[in-house]
């Protein structure tokens, strides 16, 4: 009588292997993960900056209005300090970068709050005494990533990746 299978010792054998594999597989699937939460934040930028090419266009459309409404929001085109109406939507407060965020992309919301699902939204202003030189600039930061930066002055969007030092590009 033939006896037909594996021993014992095969398979320990196989399961040792398999162990091996998977642990030096590991690393590069870790890895895979942080690369596309990197590009996640990377196609929210481009939806942002999409977003703000058709609102710029609607207030262009609509005769450029210091102020345009646009269902629930509000957008401010008129620069505060100098007086000047401008051809994209212009903030000097978290509430104003929250509605830029959530009326300009679809998929996840921008809090001031942070939750599961949102992004934390803050103000940043650069350091000068004359408010008429301050820069403004809107901080969409997501989970321990990165963020979206949205300056309105240059009407200019980066992203800015967690421990990297930041570009001159991103910089008020």
């Amino acid at each position: 009588m033939k006896h037909r299978g594996f021993t014992l010792i095969e398979l320990v054998v196989v399961i040792i292997v398999l162990g091996i594999l998977a642990a030096t597989a590991m690393p590069k699937f870790l890895n895979l993960q942080d690369d596309a939460e990197k590009a996640t934040l990377r196609g929210f930028a481009g939806a942002l900056k999409g977003g703000l090419n058709i609102l710029g266009s609607k207030h262009g459309v609509d005769g450029q209005p210091e102020i345009l409404i646009i269902d629930k929001y509000i957008f401010s085109f008129m620069s505060q300090y100098k007086s000047e109406i401008r051809s994209n939507p212009f903030t000097r407060h978290t509430p104003d970068c929250m509605a830029i965020w959530n009326k300009n992309t679809t998929g996840i919301t921008a809090s001031d709050i942070p939750t599961d699902g949102t992004l934390l939204t803050k103000i940043e202003t650069s350091s000068n005494s004359n408010p008429d030189l301050e820069t403004i600039r809107c901080n969409y930061a997501y989970k321990d990533i990165g963020s979206v930066l949205y300056t309105p002055e240059s009407n200019s969007i980066c992203v800015q990746f967690t421990g990297e030092i930041e570009s001159e590009v991103c910089k008020l």
